[in-house]
């Protein structure tokens, strides 16, 4: 890619699941000895918590979703897609970009659909088992689709392509020792460690249903530690006084930068089932107990817990109604449990599906689009 500099416009906006490998796939996009260019797009940037303002270019784009509702709140969506549509193409001829990613959700289709009509090409990555109504809508116009999933295939038009998980810091998380992980949450280096959290935003229920089932797995106290992401400054504080009432070793925090060492840490996670979650799961390789979020849109979180429990073996999933019984806290004690060797099966079975898959780079197929050739 020598001579000009090449720009790559990316469409992106929301939750972490979709900002997180957004902004790991720039880095890597920068990181490469080649003229290029990264400038975000989307609905929502500048107070997004998940994107990290300082280290990119961006441009905020207005809009909404046009799938629900009717009368005032119809009217009011389309406003504000139109608008935005009317600012993206702005943003389009000011950057002429070579190339336009999206990462789905209703806060790129603005940026797409100027894109669209601008003839810029298009690149679609698609982190779920269900693809969503934006990327499902584009598909047919992208010169493909990344999927992470297998199954997301048959639902999108075009040429799909099967890639793994945009990461920015997944090196160093596998550089560095388990214990070097652990002393970082300042907690034990030998004791079983347990990851919790509830996705980008936190989830008391999540929160909640574990410190229940805690008390009434007294008799694993001495043999465990917490590695817990609230979500809120508010419930950081109350369960950091959970803890230590009941003498678990545990380190708190509302909201943690350095995932991938938490990951490192864990020999068990508890957390819900987007798409961004499940590819660290699988990356770092710690079996889990998953618990969809119940209002995800098209069900998609369920039917990814799905896929991992049937389709791989590495995980428990539990909707929000199963929490109130006494399955989830004897799963929880089953998996603690070192003599049964479940924990272990389960790492096993991550380990030979990802033997068994032979994953392209989203960043390397990115950089063909941009040499004009065939990705």
């Amino acid at each position: 890619m020598s001579g000009k500099k090449r720009k790559v416009l990316i469409a992106a906006g929301g939750t972490g699941g979709h900002m997180f490998p957004a902004q790991a796939l720039a880095k890597q996009l920068l990181s490469l000895k080649e003229d290029i260019e990264v400038v975000f797009a989307g609905a929502g940037l500048k107070t997004n918590r998940y994107f990290c303002k300082e280290s990119f270019s961006f441009r905020q784009v207005s809009s909404a979703t046009f799938f629900h509702g009717g009368g005032l709140a119809l009217f009011s969506s389309l406003f504000h897609l139109g608008k935005g549509v009317k600012e993206s193409l702005h943003i389009v001829r000011e950057l002429q970009p070579d190339i336009v990613v999206g990462f789905g959700s209703f806060h790129s289709f603005p940026i797409l659909a100027a894109s669209l009509i601008s003839r810029i090409p298009l690149v679609l990555f698609e982190s779920n088992s269900v693809p969503g109504k934006v990327n499902r809508l584009f598909s047919r116009w992208a010169q493909f689709s990344a999927v992470q999933f297998p199954i997301a295939i048959d639902r999108l038009k075009g040429q799909p392509i099967e890639v793994g998980m945009p990461f920015a810091d997944t090196h160093e998380g596998n550089t560095i020792s388990k214990e070097e992980a652990r002393a970082h949450f300042s907690l034990e280096k030998d004791r079983f460690t347990i990851l919790v959290f509830g996705g980008s935003q936190g989830s008391s229920s999540i929160n909640r249903t574990f410190c229940e089932s805690i008390q009434n797995l007294s008799y694993w106290h001495g043999k465990i530690q917490v590695i817990h992401i609230t979500g809120t400054e508010e419930s950081a504080e109350h369960l950091k006084r959970f803890y230590l009432s009941e003498g678990v070793p545990a380190c708190v925090k509302a909201f943690e930068h350095h995932m991938h060492l938490a990951w490192r840490a864990a020999d068990l996670v508890v957390c819900r089932a987007g798409a961004a979650t499940l590819a660290e799961l699988l990356e770092f390789e710690v079996p889990g107990i998953l618990i969809p979020f119940p209002r995800a849109s098209d069900d998609h979180q369920r039917k990814n817990a799905v896929f991992m429990q049937e389709h791989i073996g590495c995980v428990k999933y539990f909707t929000e109604d199963q929490l109130h019984g006494d399955q989830f806290r004897q799963a929880l004690g089953e998996l603690i449990d070192s003599s049964n060797n479940k924990v272990e099966d389960m790492k096993k079975s991550i380990q030979q599906f990802k033997m068994g898959k032979q994953k392209s780079d989203l960043c390397h197929l990115v950089c063909a689009v941009l040499r004009g050739l065939p990705a």
